[in-house]
């Protein structure tokens, strides 16, 4: 697998502009009590004279002419270059793992280190979801988190060369917390149940890694960031502004300050609750984030991880992520997305 960078979600030639614009919160978002459910959006690109000649603004307001999501989707790819990216590889067992596990938190209690990180999805659990939705599953999923308005906005992404997905959370009345959003989200792009997965997944990545620690591991390829920092230094302008670009485009790896476990295993049986006393087959035993009571008088909570639990698990001979794991999402809400964007005179005033 190639060592992903920025160019892998970008055309290289948006890199830098985007870069610029993400260091200005250029886009605001509210929930609308409105049935079906809907986000209102507004756009309101600054008056900043490093993108004065920069076509990155009306290439963005073109697109999103014909879906008004992809502001969102620029946005984050906005942020993230602006902050700097941040990278996590899981592993399968431990995608596995949190696939098995309900973000069953509050909108005020779900927290992630950073504003914006990328989780790069192992091949062998891409395989394995593509075969289980019969549809290819993307590479990336983008988290971004807005603590002002409590949004979430993810964004599934195979690479330049095919679409992925942007979903929108907000919070709601109608929901209690994120678990129950992500059944109801506004969803578009690749099907919704693996996209339901890959949410699940990153948000449990993201209030773990809040948990537990991230820490900063540097590029995810050194060798090719230092080739880079002495190419930027050389006389020729047009190698020292293609190694400008690839440096832009360069991401940071994160990864758990300590070692986590993600989930149990149980070998001993469990009796059937039919009369025959056979003896379940191996499951999982779904995971989840229990509050519990602490500080002075008990008055205070704190988020515990509950790990899931692989039942049976001397009788399971294969891997992990061939088991399959059902959840019932019901009846799905509308949602829908109104956009009332400002041109870039007005968003200026």
């Amino acid at each position: 697998m190639s060592v992903p960078t920025m160019r892998q979600l970008l055309p290289k030639e948006m890199i830098r502009p985007l870069t610029e614009l993400g260091k200005h919160n250029w886009i605001e978002w509210w929930s609308e009590s409105t049935d079906p459910r809907s986000t209102g959006c507004r756009t309101r690109f600054p008056n900043d004279p490093a993108l004065n000649s920069s076509w990155i603004i009306n290439h963005i307001e073109s697109i999103a002419s014909q879906d008004a999501g992809q502001y969102f989707r620029y946005y984050v790819l906005s942020k993230a270059l602006a902050d700097g990216p941040k990278l996590i590889r899981p592993t399968e067992e431990q995608c596995e793992a949190l696939e098995h596990v309900d973000v069953n938190v509050l909108f005020e209690e779900y927290e992630q280190p950073f504003p914006i990180f990328i989780a790069e999805i192992p091949d062998e659990y891409r395989k394995q979801l593509a075969l289980r939705f019969s549809e290819e599953c993307p590479r990336f999923v983008l988290t971004f988190h807005d603590r002002r308005s409590k949004y979430i906005v993810s964004l599934c992404e195979h690479g330049v060369s095919k679409d992925g997905a942007y979903t929108i959370i907000s919070p709601s009345s109608c929901w209690r917390t994120v678990e129950d959003a992500i059944q109801c989200s506004i969803v578009s792009g690749c099907g919704i149940r693996i996209v339901e997965v890959l949410l699940r997944i990153t948000f449990n990545l993201g209030l773990l890694l809040t948990r537990y620690g991230a820490k900063d591991c540097g590029p995810v390829d050194p060798a090719a960031v230092q080739k880079q920092q002495r190419g930027a230094l050389q006389k020729n302008k047009t190698k020292a502004d293609r190694a400008k670009d690839l440096l832009a485009a360069t991401i940071s790896l994160i990864e758990f300050e300590q070692e986590v476990v993600f989930f149990d295993k149980a070998a001993s049986g469990e009796p059937h609750p039919d009369s025959d006393g056979a003896m379940k087959r191996p499951h999982w035993r779904r995971g989840h984030f229990r509050r519990q009571s602490c500080g002075e008088g008990r008055s205070q909570r704190k988020l515990v991880f509950v790990r899931p639990c692989f039942i049976n698990a001397g009788f399971f001979h294969g891997e992990l992520a061939n088991t399959s794991y059902q959840i019932n999402s019901g009846s799905r809400p509308k949602a829908s997305l109104s956009m009332n964007p400002l041109s870039q005179s007005e968003a200026s005033q």
